[in-house]
Formats: C-alpha cells, structure tokens, sequence
C-alpha cells in the first residue's frame, strides 16, 4: 500500500466453449457467456472510489491457464485475439503510468481532528499545473494551498466501506440520519500508503477514506452540500 495504484483489473470467467483464439474458427464459435465474478459494475465502482482513469476486464480461460504452465504464453500464440489486445493495452498502460508517476509529485492532504473545536481540518497542496488543467488557477504561486473544516460526523456518514456501502449494487446501507454529530476520530488518523487514511471512530467503527473521495466530500461541504443529500437517492 505504499505504492501508488495505476491500474484496476478485474477477472471474468468466460464459460466453456470459448477459446479466445482469431481466425475463422473463432468467428464460427458461438458468441461466449462472460461471467461477471465480482458483479455487475464491480470494475466502475472501485475505479470511481479510487479514482482510476484506466481499468481492464481479463478473461479467466483454460486456455491461458495451461500456455501459462507449459511455458508458451497465449498471447504470443494467438497474437490477433482479443485477449492479446487486452494485455497489450494494460501492459502499455501501466509503462504510460510507471512513466507519469517519475515526472509528477504525488500531492496528498494532510487531515487533522481538532477535538478541541470538534473539526476535521483538510489542508490539501495542489499543484499549480494540476489547477490550471481543471482550469481553477486563482493565484501566481507555484502551488495552491487550500484549508477547509469538515465536521467529524460529515465523514463518518460518507463511510463507503462493505458494512456502510452495499459491495456489489451500491446501495447504500447507513443511515446518516443514524450518524450522531458528536462521533468523532478516535487516536491518531493513520496514513495508508500514498492513497488513503484510516480514521478509528467514537463509535466502534473503522472507515478507509481514498483521500480522492476526503477532496469531493471537501467540495461538497463547500457548497453546503451535506452527505445525507448526496446518498439520499441510493438510500
């Protein structure tokens, strides 16, 4: 976890019959039934909750299974299937975003509870380049430092974890109304790697929070937008 994440692939079983091959042979085999392992839109979800721009659905196939084994990889064998296409295009993705990673400072916010004020403080450093692609420049430094207060109870109720957020539809579980304004962080709000914090609560529970997920519940609170809200359709 102390490595950045580049890429999300997902695992689909294809059922028997389909041999992932090309050619004349492939194109009269009957059209093959993926099944979806970990569920419908399984895939979008992770890359949306961590913020991923490239995802990839690999078939599990006898086939590759038993090249793998013997020592001749499928793809080089079958070099025009579909199942060639889809490691070439994640094997070129990951070199494009190993490559990124070199040039670009990883940029996280720094989150504090204050239990003095009952308040999570997120100081978040952003790159000026990063600001003028999303075209928000406002200032001539060299980096924008942007400070914000984001009551406890606001971030507990945006928990997404398996007990808060229904894993394979997305439905959403908790109940804010149920969240008290007085839960708060309990000990210190642990690092997780480059991409999220852990956060102990006043209630017993334990919440991951991707910090691309702490940046849009800041942006939700600035614009008086509260989570109750925001999930109120999923409820």
């Amino acid at each position: 976890l102390a490595e950045r994440l580049v890429d999300i692939v997902e695992k689909s079983k294809i059922a028997d019959g389909a041999s992932g091959a090309s050619g004349a042979s492939a194109a009269a085999a009957a059209q093959p039934e993926r099944i979806q392992i970990f569920g419908s839109g399984h895939r979008d979800r992770l890359a949306s909750t961590y913020g991923m721009e490239n995802t990839f659905s690999v078939p599990l196939l006898d086939k590759i299974a038993s090249h793998g084994d013997s020592g001749k990889p499928f793809v080089l064998e079958n070099p025009s299937s579909n199942v060639a296409d889809i490691y070439k295009s994640l094997g070129e993705s990951v070199v494009g975003e190993v490559a990124k990673l070199a040039e670009t400072t990883i940029t996280r916010p720094s989150v504090r509870y204050d239990d003095k004020e009952h308040v999570v403080t997120v100081m978040d450093v952003q790159p000026l380049s990063l600001l003028e692609e999303e075209g928000d420049r406002d200032t001539e430094k060299s980096d924008y430092i942007d400070v914000a207060r984001v009551p406890p109870a606001e971030l507990r109720r945006d928990c997404r974890c398996a007990a808060c957020v229904e894993e394979l539809t997305n439905k959403q579980l908790l109940d804010p109304a149920s969240v008290p304004d007085s839960v708060h962080p309990i000990g210190e709000l642990e690092q997780y790697g480059n991409y999220a914090l852990s956060v102990n609560w006043s209630d017993g529970h334990k919440s991951l929070y991707p910090y691309r997920q702490i940046r849009e519940l800041v942006r939700d609170v600035k614009a008086g937008k509260s989570v109750a809200e925001t999930k109120k359709k999923v409820l």
